[in-house]
């Protein structure tokens, strides 16, 4: 009994690391984009060429993140 009680939590181990791989592995490159996002539109800013749509797509950037 404890064998295949052992066996089944090896098994949902395995399972919810891959499900957190495949859900939250790409997070660290996920935030690195947006901030990088984020510092071209406050760059396209900083030189005056920042339209009302730029404005907005920072502003949904910065939910995100």
């Amino acid at each position: 009994m404890r064998f295949v009680l052992k066996e089944k939590l090896k098994g949902l181990k395995a399972s919810i690391k891959a499900w957190n791989k495949e859900e939250y592995g790409g997070m660290v490159e996920g935030v690195e984009r947006l901030v990088e996002d984020i510092r071209g539109i406050d760059e396209l800013g900083e030189e005056g060429r920042l339209n009302e749509e730029q404005m907005e797509r920072r502003k949904l950037k910065f939910v995100e993140l």
